[in-house]
């Protein structure tokens, strides 16, 4: 007699064996033009912020550790800590570009949406930054910030934002001309590239002339007994040569990772090689830095050594998003993931003129005395106890409880 075909249904089946956690692959991307957050991208926003706050606690603050040490550090993390962000950007716009060609109407409507999202928030910030100043007694000269502030020159950390959308903008275009030809981005990157040594050479040399004038100026009226008068006009054209050359490094690691996204993000590799590719890029960056690396400070675009700049930052970047990517199929990082997503919030909140490193330095004191003897405590203390702060103040912010 034949047997039923609903009863054979009901035989007991064997399942398939589950793949051992560092086997595991790393998790899908979203959907073009899904609202999605993607995870491991949340996480390299949470890793970057985080060696933002440290660098800027090694170098703002200072005294913690000996010198010779807070300056490796904050050297190795000042190689590729910004380069990561724009990375990141280049990347996340790869993963959210929609099929088919962009149109004159898409193009316009993408470069107002990223208008109103970054334009308003710098003017706003650089304002309540000036007022803060005021209220504190330290209002510096209101001719200089609206220069600096114009021109997208920026006081740190807000030049971020402006070059954020100048940058974006500009790889918009990039973006609209090459109608997704990925030659076309290889070939801007290597342009930028290269334009970065004579970039850089230039900047240096006007920054040292700018340098050498305003001590000039400073010695003659000191004395003369009289204040040096702040001269905008003099000075708009050394800050649109800064924002020119930072825009020049911008793109480049714009267009890297948007090329890294269309080349590898759809290669799903098991979290162990996305481990280990991490690993590798980590280690080379300080092997640079070390032997071939010199002064960085992308803000005022001195790069001493252009080259190794872009590829400090581009192995730090791959670095982290590898790392990520993997840890991200294994751990669920929430912690990381939330600081991602706050951290714009923490990058404008963290730094003067609001006291908050000095603020948390003084709490991490109170509730335990005996750090002032453990210097490398006192250093993760003060910055978790920092970034939990402006994380927190974020996040009540969003939610409109203090507006």
């Amino acid at each position: 007699m034949a047997e039923n075909p609903l009863e054979q249904s009901k035989l007991p089946t064997m399942e398939a064996p589950q793949r051992p956690e560092w086997k595991r692959r790393s998790p899908r991307h979203r959907p073009k033009g899904s609202s999605e957050r993607i995870t491991y991208v949340d996480a390299v926003k949470g890793f970057a912020i985080v060696l933002v706050v440290l660098g800027h606690i090694l170098r703002a603050e200072g005294e913690i550790l000996s010198p010779e040490v807070e300056d490796m550090i904050a050297d190795i993390i000042y190689a590729f800590h910004m380069p990561l962000f724009f990375f990141i950007s280049g990347y996340c716009r790869a993963l959210s570009e929609r099929k088919g060609l962009m149109d004159a109407k898409g193009f316009a409507r993408t470069a107002l949406k990223l208008t109103g999202r970054l334009l308003p928030a710098y003017l706003l910030w650089t304002l309540i930054y000036y007022l803060v100043r005021i209220l504190i007694g330290d209002p510096g000269d209101g001719v200089t910030w609206l220069t600096m502030t114009l021109t997208f020159r920026g006081v740190a950390p807000l030049w971020f934002l402006g070059d954020l959308l100048l940058s974006e903008l500009l790889f918009l275009v990039l973006q609209w001309a090459a109608k997704g030809r990925m030659l076309i981005h290889t070939a801007a990157a290597l342009v930028f590239g290269a334009l970065s040594c004579p970039t850089a050479v230039l900047l240096m040399s006007a920054n040292e002339l700018k340098l050498a004038r305003t001590a000039q100026d400073r010695a003659e009226a000191a004395l003369a007994g009289t204040k040096v008068i702040f001269d905008a006009a003099s000075h708009i054209r050394p800050y649109l040569q800064i924002v020119v050359g930072r825009i020049v490094f911008t793109l480049f690691f714009l267009c890297c990772g948007y090329l890294a996204a269309r080349l590898l993000a759809r290669r799903r590799l098991p979290a162990l090689d996305h481990l280990l590719l991490g690993a590798v890029g980590l280690l080379l960056l300080p092997l640079l830095q070390f032997c071939f690396g010199g002064d960085i400070n992308l803000h005022l675009c001195i790069i001493e050594h252009p080259l190794v700049f872009l590829a400090t930052g581009l192995c730090g970047a791959l670095g982290i998003l590898s790392l990520c990517q993997g840890l991200c199929a294994i751990l669920p990082l929430w912690a990381m993931r939330w600081l991602g997503r706050n951290s714009m919030g923490i990058m404008v909140l963290h730094y003067p003129p609001f006291p908050v490193m000095t603020q948390c330095a003084a709490w991490c004191l109170l509730l335990n005395p005996a750090l002032a003897e453990l210097p490398v405590q006192f250093l993760l203390s003060q910055t978790a106890l920092t970034i939990a702060f402006c994380a927190l103040l974020t996040f009540l912010l969003q939610r409109r409880l203090f507006l």
